[in-house]
């Protein structure tokens, strides 16, 4: 990593998104750093492209360790969560697919014929489709309290919309875990990532396991996360991984 101490200017963030059926969006923005023309520099981590081109724009001839800290940098074996936090918190980016088909089905809730629906029903459905925008865009349970929002007759209140939909969605994704996990799977691989809640300056620490299936095509999925209040030691986390 020696040319990592060259200019900015003679670098760059080359985007390579892995072969797998259905690649995370976080790939388009993450990617190697390379020095030019096509020469490696680091093949151990993944850079923010965004981050990297605008400290390039700003400052092309400053030495590039003296603003690496300033880029959004990842261990190329840890899980894609940290990488979609850093875009949606640092550059407002998030999975436009996933936002569009959401926001398709909380749509489609208030444009159904209310003669064919039962009220229940609708109220039943909707408050699913809120618990999941939720969770997937990282939202607060309180959304449903927004003046607009409110005023449907059909949204759930923020009370009923948490305890009630987030486990019945838990309990669903829960069995389907244990189906795929039981049915696939032969030699997993257990990694673990630790971050700090900026707000309540607590720590969390998320498992993630990751394997290949009978196609050797790759798949990982998030199985616990948990507040880390301990003392960050490998026998900490060991004791952890035990347990999961």
């Amino acid at each position: 990593m020696t040319n990592i101490y060259c200019a900015s200017k003679n670098l760059f963030i080359k985007i390579n998104i892995p072969n797998v059926p259905k690649p995370s969006f976080v790939w388009n923005y993450f990617g190697y750093l390379y020095k030019k023309p096509n020469e490696s520099v680091d093949n151990e981590h993944v850079y923010c492209k965004i981050c990297f081109d605008k400290l390039k724009d700003d400052q092309p001839d400053i030495n590039f360790f003296s603003i690496r800290k300033l880029i959004g940098i990842y261990s190329n074996t840890s899980g894609t969560g940290n990488m979609k936090n850093h875009l949606l918190s640092v550059h407002q980016v998030k999975e436009p697919q996933q936002t569009k088909i959401t926001n398709q089905h909380i749509l489609s809730m208030f444009s159904r014929d209310r003669h064919s629906t039962k009220s229940s029903q609708l109220k039943q459905q909707l408050g699913h489709q809120l618990a999941l925008m939720c969770c997937r865009d990282l939202l607060p349970f309180s959304i449903v309290e927004n003046e607009v929002v409110s005023s449907k007759s059909e949204i759930p209140s923020r009370t009923t919309l948490s305890p009630i939909n987030l486990n019945k969605i838990y309990d669903v994704y829960y069995q389907k875990m244990k189906e795929i996990l039981k049915l696939s799977i032969k030699f997993p691989t257990i990694t673990c990532d630790t971050w700090c809640d900026k707000y309540k300056h607590r720590s969390y620490i998320c498992f993630t396991i990751h394997y290949l299936d009978s196609n050797l095509q790759y798949h990982h999925y998030s199985l616990k996360t948990q507040p880390f209040d301990e003392s960050h030691t490998g026998e900490a986390i060991k004791d952890l991984v035990l347990v999961v």
